[in-house]
């Protein structure tokens, strides 16, 4: 199994975007000001464009507290982070369910959410994983399995 854990940065090349999915996963809420001091783009309107353009996909939203707005990362944010920085696992995670006859989409919605709470709470448990999302699916009401009759068939 492989592991989720926070990766390190160095000797890549990252994008505005790159880094700031990093940091904000690393400190969890940020400002633009901080979010400028802590980036390669060293002006606050650059910054200002990339939060802008995470918000519109998804990634990123802001909150005020005593006038001051901090970022925090979605589940989608977060998600995208373990595809970037985290690919062997993400990608291990999201071939093994399909091989045991696991719903794709499903697993998708699923390995969100786990790696969403990966980035809250720090805990990963690749030993129960299949358990754990075989809970959710019942939980929330889902059949965790490929139904092959549902399937569309392309001619």
């Amino acid at each position: 199994m492989y592991s989720i854990d926070k990766p390190t940065m160095g000797g890549r090349n990252l994008s505005i975007e790159d880094i700031i999915l990093y940091r904000l996963f690393e400190e969890k809420a940020l400002t633009k000001g901080e979010l400028v001091s802590l980036t390669k783009c060293k002006s606050y309107s650059c910054i200002k464009k990339t939060i802008e353009n995470m918000e519109s996909k998804g990634y990123v939203y802001g909150r005020r507290v005593d006038n001051v707005t901090y970022y925090y990362l979605t589940a989608n944010g977060v998600y995208e982070f373990e595809y970037r920085f985290n690919t062997y696992s993400y990608m291990y995670y999201h071939a093994i369910f399909p091989k045991i006859m696991y719903n794709e989409d499903n697993v998708s919605r699923f390995l969100k959410n786990r790696f969403y709470r990966f980035y809250m709470t720090g805990e990963w448990d690749s030993e129960t994983l299949v358990n754990q999302y075989l809970e959710w699916c019942e939980s929330n009401s889902l059949d965790p399995y490929i139904h092959i009759s549902k399937k569309l068939k392309l001619e």
